[in-house]
């Protein structure tokens, strides 16, 4: 390696990769790998609102066009849940139009929950039954497995490495179904599937690393984000440069303070 080598990350996902947890992401692995030969360059590619099956194909003509060494994809349990029937697309056809929709379900809920406690949570069980039911969590997990498989042979055959970072945030109380999901995906040298971040961040209350009332990562949420990725990332050796550590970062630059 020489000392201007260059290496490109496509840090991708849906709402959750956002320039702030990109920035993060660059931070980490400036501050992880600080006397390493290689620099990496973090360009973002986020689909707020869209299911996997929206903006994959998308992100395979910007794979082609970037040309990126290392894809970085943050998966919260969500994107099972928003389904890919031709009702979905008709109704959510732009992430605007998706994120006013979720929106405007999730509110309605929390309204009733403040007038009658039992009935928010009811009105939340049947939108979600009904409403929400081409959601279908079973055929959302299926499907997204399918189409995470297909984007990492997709990826090796380029030669690409592809860290895929699950997030089970768990609106739908499914993390261990979630886990099971990722767990099941077809073993692929390219491929690091990272399914312990709730784990790692156990060590906080839930409300120091969410934006209230809205479930996505404030920044200390982004940055645990990112060191979680780089750590688990430098010890399977998908990141160059650094000799892997424990997740438990030094007291130099700590994620804890």
């Amino acid at each position: 390696m020489t000392s201007t080598e260059r290496q490109v990350v496509l840090f991708m996902g849906d709402s959750f990769a956002t320039e702030q947890a990109a920035e993060k992401l660059r931070d980490s692995l400036a501050r992880r790998a600080p006397d390493s030969a290689v620099h990496y360059d973090v360009t973002r590619a986020g689909y707020p609102g869209l299911g996997l099956a929206h903006f994959l194909p998308d992100v395979r003509r910007i794979v082609d066009d970037l040309k990126p060494d290392i894809v970085v994809h943050v998966y919260p349990d969500t994107d099972a849940c928003r389904h890919y029937s031709w009702l979905k697309r008709l109704v959510f056809p732009t992430p605007a139009r998706a994120l006013k929709g979720w929106a405007s379900c999730y509110f309605f809920c929390e309204r009733l929950k403040q007038i009658h406690w039992t009935l928010g949570h009811f009105a939340w069980r049947v939108c979600s039954a009904t409403i929400l039911r081409e959601i279908d969590i079973r055929k959302g997990f299926d499907e997204d497995r399918l189409l995470l498989n297909r984007f990492a042979q997709f990826l090796g055959d380029r030669g690409i490495r592809y860290v895929l970072c699950g997030w089970d945030i768990a609106f739908w109380g499914l993390p261990n179904r979630f886990r099971r999901s990722l767990a099941s995906l077809d073993a692929r040298p390219n491929l690091l599937c990272l399914t312990e971040l709730n784990d790692y961040l156990t060590v906080f209350h839930e409300s120091e690393y969410r934006i209230p009332g809205d479930g996505h990562p404030n920044e200390l949420g982004n940055r645990l984000l990112a060191e979680y990725i780089v750590e688990k990332s430098l010890a399977a050796g998908f990141f160059a440069g650094a000799a892997p550590g424990g997740l438990a970062p030094a007291a130099s630059d700590s994620v804890w303070s």
